[in-house]
């Protein structure tokens, strides 16, 4: 049911304050996402990346993400322009018809608050890709379909991840698996690569291409092989004959990961959790 005139005239302090209230509210938050994007500019980017991938129908919805955050930029300067209305017309007329489609204003705030909260989750905590190549068969084949997450992740021996690729390769991101991590120790004798002192399961390492990983690097007598620095990682595709990794580009940086995969939800039938 619609709101008489006299309705909104009972407690017009209260409603000015509420509206006043109501619209600092949205102007914080429309601000506090437009800081976050300024700072995680880059994940962002590469997020844009893997969402085009995801799906060709997510992939028209991925292009269009900086067109709906001006969406929500022109509808809280409208919210703002209501604000300014509602406090400076005298006409008692006019400013029950604008409170009244500040209310109604309200429903697209909401919307692209929703939208806002859903696209954070997205590029901060569920991430979803598509496995492209066959570098990591068989534990994902081309066109599997995975969801990565970076909330509290720190990097660990073994754990497949996306990573940001573009300061090594052209292409703009990868997945791969973490051999070995900031601390641990590489070794190659006898055409037999080792980490910690163990002869990794997954081979295909030759003399060039370790010394492609270690270069730069120091022998360390006491750990009888190469220290990995800290922050940096070795990274290697499950396929190793085919397979762009550590052992071409060298160490990767551990800021340059952007999760880790932990569902593959496509195709159904393979469906798996991965923690």
């Amino acid at each position: 049911m619609d709101l008489e005139k006299e309705d909104y005239g009972k407690n017009l302090i209260y409603t000015k304050r509420l509206v006043l209230n109501r619209y600092i509210y949205n102007i914080i938050f429309f601000f506090s996402m437009v800081l976050t994007n300024l700072i995680c500019i880059r994940r962002i980017k590469v997020f844009i990346e893997m969402y085009q991938s995801f799906t060709s129908l997510f992939k028209i919805f991925g292009l269009e993400f900086y067109f709906i955050c001006l969406i929500i930029l022109i509808i809280y300067l409208v919210s703002i322009i209501t604000y300014i209305i509602i406090k400076e017309i005298k006409n008692e007329e006019w400013l029950y018809k604008v409170i009244y489609i500040s209310d109604k204003l309200d429903i697209f705030t909401f919307i692209t608050k929703c939208v806002s909260v859903i696209l954070f989750i997205m590029i901060f905590f569920f991430n979803p890709c598509t496995v492209s190549g066959l570098s990591m068969y068989d534990t994902f084949d081309n066109n599997d379909k995975i969801i990565c997450s970076n909330y509290c992740y720190i990097p660990e021996r073994g754990d497949v991840v996306t990573f940001d690729a573009s300061d090594y390769t052209d292409n703009v991101f990868y997945i791969k698996r973490i051999v070995a991590k900031g601390g641990d120790t590489i070794l190659y004798v006898d055409n037999t690569f080792y980490v910690n002192g163990k002869a990794e399961k997954r081979q295909g390492v030759d003399l060039n291409q370790f010394n492609n990983l270690v270069d730069g690097l120091t022998f360390n007598v006491k750990k009888n092989g190469y220290v990995i620095p800290k922050n940096k990682l070795v990274l290697m595709g499950d396929n190793r004959n085919n397979s762009m990794d550590s052992r071409y580009f060298g160490l990767v940086d551990k800021n340059d990961i952007f999760g880790k995969v932990i569902l593959r939800i496509s195709p159904i039938k393979d469906f798996k959790m991965f923690f």
